[in-house]
């Protein structure tokens, strides 16, 4: 620990204060309007929230095929184009791909783009969990620091991500649409395994030169392991108490 921070440290600021966009600024009003927004719909319920559902299910649609074309994309990109090719002697290679950075781009604007998921969440009067809070403010930054950098990794979170919210957003529309899917749980499971995976796949970048030379990729490197070491955490708890853990049974019910 101690070590990692002395590399921390030794990074150049000026070098990370480039990674800098101003679309941040919606970060901090995301965090402050959440709870204002649960006040006010403090008692809504999905009842209330009817007129929202076509709005709410076309969003679904949509946010499902835009994440099946960006990993669709992107696994063009690292196996047709770069022939599977990673972690090379030249760190800015993938950045310099025309389709690449745009994929990268319109992927990182989406993550503000599901900001909605907390609102849609609100009015129908369900809960925000810390989980869902943090994990939507960390993603959209971690976004954003990848694709200003232009990192190499940066694939990792599009096809992996962009993987599992292609069946989340296909399932929670099929779910709007009355159809009763099971295997819900999968969602959860897939998350964790894109964490992990990811997490091991990041963990050597380091180990290239031109990567640990790199202060604005050491940094990105430091705050995504962080930010998904948390998530993962927050994941791993909500699968143990939604899904392991014994459910009471209504009284009066058997088995």
């Amino acid at each position: 620990m101690a070590a990692m921070l002395a590399r921390m440290q030794s990074l150049d600021v000026n070098e990370i204060a480039k990674l800098y966009d101003d679309f941040y600024v919606l970060v901090p009003i995301y965090a402050v309007m959440v709870p204002i927004l649960q006040k006010v719909y403090q008692g809504a319920s999905s009842e209330s929230s009817k007129g929202w559902k076509p709005i709410i299910l076309a969003y679904n649609v949509i946010m499902s095929v835009f994440s099946a074309c960006c990993a669709i994309g992107m696994a063009y990109i690292l196996f047709v184009k770069f022939n599977g090719q990673i972690k090379g002697p030249d760190c800015s290679a993938f950045a310099r791909d025309p389709l690449y950075d745009w994929i990268v781009y319109f992927f990182y604007m989406s993550k503000y783009v599901e900001f909605a998921d907390t609102f849609f969440l609100i009015i129908k009067g369900k809960p925000v969990s810390w989980l869902h809070y943090f994990h939507h403010i960390g993603a959209a930054i971690d976004m954003g620091v990848l694709w200003k950098s232009g990192a190499e990794p940066t694939w990792i979170f599009v096809l992996f991500n962009g993987t599992v919210h292609t069946v989340m957003y296909a399932y929670y529309g099929a779910a709007l649409m009355g159809k009763r899917l099971k295997g819900k749980n999968l969602i959860t499971i897939m998350q964790i395994v894109q964490f992990l995976s990811g997490m091991g796949i990041f963990y050597t970048y380091p180990d290239i030169p031109c990567f640990a030379s790199n202060s604005q990729l050491m940094f990105i490197y430091y705050y995504t392991n962080i930010y998904v070491g948390i998530v993962l955490l927050f994941f791993l708890n909500f699968y143990v108490q939604s899904y392991l853990r014994p459910q009471r049974k209504a009284p009066g019910k058997s088995e």
